[in-house]
């Protein structure tokens, strides 16, 4: 049954990573089996730069992956938590794609944050303005901390958000942190 499943997945991460990273790599090409989900969920947890290739092409092969049951979004959000534990490693285009291709919004979690980490100015600059708008708080979050605010319109999305009694809390205070505290309402537009 699956809670057993489960509860063995967990016992299975708890387990020190040196006992357990070379199944998880053995495992980890096994084809649609629970030996293969287990790998993934190891590799999350206990991953080396050493699985930073191999993690990438599992992730670039769901994304070209468009069979009539779609995706494996769990598997291309599993891959990004890998790769957000080594930004040194990037350019991550494949972090890219998943953010503009991704029909599952927790993906966007994953895929932006691997790409606020791993270039953090191309990011401020380009998919965090993008994140200002999204339907995840995480992401929206990610975006105010990450933003450029000399982008034309920021202030005011900052503002708007900031201001916003419907809006998480921690979305408000990330807008916050970002305005400038004497904040001009002509500069809104700036």
């Amino acid at each position: 049954p699956g809670f057993v499943y489960n509860a063995a997945v967990h016992a299975f991460q708890a387990l020190p990573p040196e006992c357990t990273l070379g199944i998880a790599r053995a495992w980890f090409d096994t084809v649609g089996s629970e030996q293969r989900h287990a790998a993934r969920m190891l590799l999350t947890k206990h991953a080396t730069k050493d699985d930073v290739g191999r993690c990438r092409l599992a992730l670039r092969q769901a994304l070209r992956d468009n069979t009539a049951d779609g995706r494996d979004y769990y598997l291309i959000c599993n891959m990004l938590e890998v790769l957000e534990r080594f930004p040194e490693e990037q350019p991550f285009p494949e972090a890219e794609a998943a953010f503009e291709e991704a029909r599952y919004s927790r993906t966007w979690i994953y895929a932006a944050k691997v790409l606020a980490c791993s270039d953090r100015d191309r990011f401020s600059r380009s998919r965090a303005v993008e994140c200002l708008w999204d339907c995840e708080e995480e992401v929206r979050e990610l975006g105010c901390t990450g933003v450029s605010t000399e982008i034309v319109g920021v202030h005011h999305r900052l503002r708007t958000l900031s201001d916003d009694p419907w809006e998480e809390e921690a979305v408000r205070a990330a807008a916050r942190s970002r305005l400038p505290t004497s904040f001009d309402r002509a500069s809104d537009w700036a």
